[in-house]
């Protein structure tokens, strides 16, 4: 009885002013604030939102039924829309003075709606008892839609929510459901309205608890695995932001002769690549000895981070090769990275699925990157075919330095196979160009043939 007491109290409001369960949704945004002050805020930007709606909602219903508001009740409201505009501009610097003074202002229009209310008719007020509860029961079956759309993402995160919880929201939509249809006895006078606001208030109760024990057995589990992914998802939009603009500044300090902010942006772009590979490996470590996730999470971090391992040695290559003012090899390594990207995010984005629109934008940039790195390699080795020869031949002798150190137990096999494989696919991609440029034939492609031919033999 306690709780239908309380709901009845707070009726007057919801059936008159409009909904007050829909601000409550955006609870639990992000801020950079300490949780404290920041819920301090939400708080209150929820209240001043409820009681605009509350003091606009009182003058609409005043002017529908013709009720002329006394100069004490239209100064109440007065009153209370400067509170709010007051702690609206309150809220960031000191919350707790913001909320004394909405605290003022739903007290005033509280006192103003009670007394509009009192002056309308029977009829008129079983008509608005019906439409607020109506309001109310659309707003909770809103409210179970996106806990419903919650549960899902949680299962796209390979997250196993009991079934159990699905039914009692189901039950809950049912209750709803049925108090919905008992409306129209609520309009014409012939059914209390306690009677619908009761079942509104036990779906309320059953929705409570599927998030109650959300929190308790799901949600703990699936925030670091949330965060995580998503993080992973902000090293990869950043790796792709710097790899563009230094691709971008390549290509036209190309015809300039100036390589300083190039190799800035390519070294910057470098140690972001170091970053998300470090942050890669700590977040592996992690969900095996916190057993996170299942083997497709662990899958899915091993296949970035050995993408990302690829990508830093593509930028290095293209760094050296810059510093050396080799510009066409500078190019096909940028150009590796840029398809290393590209194959990487292709390979995990099933993964990413609850990111899918962004991870589409970053491959967007990534092709186009692809597409302009082609375009400007091509007018290179039309330019300079002897630069490029002598960039393979340096390939070729760095290449062979390294298989040394393999030879001598200084780099393992795994780690030669990567390398090989990598200088494989630059190859590959030069062999593609060349193709295109009806250059395929000549000493060029004859070098690129022995380079591949010893690769492959080293390889086994």
């Amino acid at each position: 009885m306690r709780l239908k007491s309380a709901f009845m109290g707070a009726l007057i409001l919801v059936l008159m002013l409009g909904s007050l369960v829909a601000p409550v949704v955006a609870a639990g945004q992000g801020s950079q604030q300490t949780k404290s002050e920041a819920k301090k805020k939400h708080r209150v930007l929820i209240l001043i939102e409820v009681t605009n709606n509350t003091i606009k909602r009182t003058l609409e219903v005043a002017e529908s039924y013709n009720i002329t508001l006394p100069s004490d009740v239209q100064a109440k409201l007065d009153n209370a829309t400067e509170l709010l505009s007051k702690a609206a501009s309150l809220v960031d610097t000191d919350p707790d003075q913001a909320f004394t003074l909405v605290k003022q202002a739903m007290r005033l229009a509280r006192e103003a709606a009670i007394y509009v209310y009192s002056h309308l008719d029977e009829e008129v007020k079983d008509e608005l008892k019906a439409r607020g509860l109506e309001r109310a029961i659309e707003n909770q079956l809103e409210f179970i839609g996106k806990v419903e759309e919650f549960i899902e993402k949680l299962e796209a995160y390979n997250v196993t929510v009991p079934e159990e919880l699905k039914q009692r929201l189901e039950r809950a939509r049912n209750i709803l459901e049925e108090a919905l249809e008992l409306l129209p006895q609520v309009e014409n006078g012939t059914m209390p309205a306690a009677v619908v606001a009761g079942k509104i208030g036990d779906a309320k109760l059953i929705v409570a608890s599927v998030i109650r024990d959300l929190n308790r057995g799901v949600i703990v589990r699936i925030a670091f695995k949330a965060r995580m992914v998503e993080a992973h998802v902000n090293c990869i939009a950043r790796i792709v932001i710097h790899l563009e603009r230094a691709i971008n500044h390549t290509i036209r300090l190309i015809e300039s002769n100036e390589t300083g902010d190039a190799l800035e942006l390519i070294n910057a772009t470098l140690r972001q690549t170091l970053h998300a590979i470090n942050t890669t490996s700590r977040m592996i470590e992690l969900v095996e000895t916190r057993n996170i996730g299942n083997e497709n999470l662990t899958a899915a971090l091993e296949t970035l981070k050995a993408g990302l391992e690829n990508v830093s040695q593509y930028l290095e290559e293209a760094y050296q090769a810059l510093k050396a003012g080799d510009k066409a090899s500078a190019i096909m390594a940028l150009e590796a990275a840029a398809e290393q990207i590209d194959e990487t995010l292709s390979k995990v984005s099933p993964y990413l699925a609850p990111f899918r629109h962004r991870v589409e934008i970053m491959l967007g940039k990534v092709r186009h990157m692809r597409i302009r790195l082609g375009e400007a390699f091509e007018t290179q080795v039309k330019r300079g075919k002897m630069m490029l020869v002598m960039g393979l031949k340096m390939m070729e002798n760095r290449l062979k330095r390294l298989y040394q150190a393999y030879q001598n137990g200084n780099l393992t096999e795994d780690q030669w196979r990567q390398i090989a494989a990598r200088a494989l696919r630059q190859l590959e991609i030069l062999e593609e160009h060349l193709e295109r440029l009806r250059m395929n034939r000549g000493p060029l492609a004859n070098m690129i043939d022995q380079v591949q031919s010893w690769l492959l033999g080293t390889l086994g």
